[in-house]
């Protein structure tokens, strides 16, 4: 076994444009080496609540049938990693720039009285 103050830490990466260090081809889903985990049932559904879309508006606008959808949510199935990554793009945009209100909710009143602005 080689010592990790030995290792070439260059000689086996797709990064030799680098001057610095680069990590060693393998387990970094950052850079693209390997796929994240697949997107679960539950944060599709997350997604869709955050979006304000329904399964149908999800089909619309990704071109999928109603039915890979409905597998996708019940965990039949895998979501396509295009789609997940894309609607992980989207909720990242919509929780960061949400849109604006008439009249902000009292959340913690625990009814709906405007705020004065």
């Amino acid at each position: 076994m080689t010592r990790i103050d030995h290792m070439d830490l260059r000689a086996d990466t797709e990064h030799s444009q680098s001057t610095a260090p680069s990590i060693p081809q393998g387990s970094c889903v950052q850079n693209g080496h390997i796929s994240a985990a697949p997107m679960s049932p539950y944060r599709l559904s997350l997604c869709l609540l955050i979006l304000g879309w329904s399964e149908r508006e999800l089909a619309r606008r990704t071109g999928e049938h109603r039915t890979t959808l409905r597998r996708w949510l019940s965990g039949e199935s895998d979501v396509d990693p295009a789609v997940a990554k894309w609607l992980d793009v989207l909720v990242a945009v919509h929780v960061a720039n949400p849109g604006p209100r008439r009249k902000p909710l009292s959340v913690l009143g625990g009814e709906a009285t405007p705020t004065p602005l």
